[in-house]
């Protein structure tokens, strides 16, 4: 009976260990995530600070694009406009061609038949 008190109080003493083992690997994993916590926040506010900057930059440029996008939308239209009005000369062309030589053809024809 006292060896199994012995076993059972050795076994006691081991838990214990691990327990305390336990307690440190814990404490140790804790404390690792609460310096990469402040890590990432600092790294958040570096970041906002960064974006922060990049937006103050770019406002100049983003009132330029504002200002030209009435000129730049009043160009497009006034090419398509033009693209639209040579499509149009072009197929008139077409047609009066067609009806020139019809008109020529038939004018050939009238000279040789003898009329």
């Amino acid at each position: 009976m006292a060896h199994e008190l012995d076993a059972i109080s050795e076994a006691i003493g081991a838990l214990r260990a691990s327990a305390r083992s336990l307690e440190a690997t814990l404490a140790r994993h804790c404390a690792d995530d609460d310096a990469r916590h402040r890590e990432n926040i600092a790294a958040l506010g570096a970041n906002n600070a960064a974006i922060g900057a990049l937006t103050a930059t770019l406002a100049p440029l983003v009132q330029t694009v504002a200002s030209m996008k009435p000129i730049v939308d009043s160009y497009q239209t006034t090419r398509l406009k033009f693209t639209g009005a040579i499509g149009v000369v072009a197929v008139l062309l077409g047609m009066v061609g067609w009806l020139v030589e019809k008109v020529i053809g038939e004018a050939v024809r009238w000279m040789f038949q003898g009329h």
